[in-house]
């Protein structure tokens, strides 16, 4: 290969990685706004971005998502802060006090 060839390759390579895997996930997000009917149609329909009610029962009906969201969210939230608590005076236990195999668990981590 030429060297110009060479440099026009990864560059091409990335945006065809790139377009593999952002296409996929951008058709999902644009069917997420069409109707049951349109996200059947052959040929594909363009949707309108006006269509919100979908969204909207999820969050504010009667089955809503909101709570098991906000759930979700103090769970991550606990186990960060108890994660945290609990790995700050581990590292700083295992950084300044000499122990046995201090090498070996290092290399590990």
């Amino acid at each position: 290969m030429p060297v110009s060839s060479r440099r026009l390759f990864a560059p091409i390579a990335s945006a065809l990685l790139a377009a593999i895997v952002v296409l996929p996930m951008l058709w999902i997000a644009l069917t997420s706004f069409k109707t049951f009917v349109q996200s059947q149609a052959i040929p594909p329909v363009w949707p309108s971005l006006s269509n919100f009610s979908d969204y909207l029962e999820a969050l504010g009906g009667d089955q809503s998502a909101l709570p098991p969201l906000v759930h979700s969210l103090v769970v991550a939230t606990v186990t960060m802060i108890v994660t945290t608590l609990i790995g700050i005076p581990a590292a700083y236990a295992l950084a300044r006090y000499d122990i046995p195999r201090k090498k070996i668990s290092s290399f590990i981590s």
